[in-house]
């Protein structure tokens, strides 16, 4: 009776999982580049990283480089969003 339960399972979820496995997913490459814009995340409060400057409503810093340079190879440009922690 457990390997009549054992096999059935797998005629069950065999053919299902063939499907999935079948569709190739667009990959994350293929998304930023559709977009156009290569989106990032900083906190803008650690120097020499990411540094928000309220003076001029822009970051600074090696992430800020760094992303901007990965935006240019992707052929894109740089977005960012970020969060001035309150503290």
């Amino acid at each position: 009776m457990r390997a009549f339960a054992w096999l059935l399972a797998c005629l069950v979820t065999l053919p299902a999982l063939g499907q999935t496995l079948g569709t190739p997913s667009p990959s994350v490459l293929d998304a930023i580049q559709q977009r156009g814009v290569l989106r990032v995340g900083l906190t803008g409060d650690y120097r020499p990283f990411s540094l928000f400057d309220p003076a001029t409503g822009a970051f600074q810093g090696l992430d800020v480089d760094m992303a901007q340079a990965m935006a240019a190879a992707l052929g894109g440009k740089a977005g960012g969003s970020y969060w001035v922690p309150g503290w």
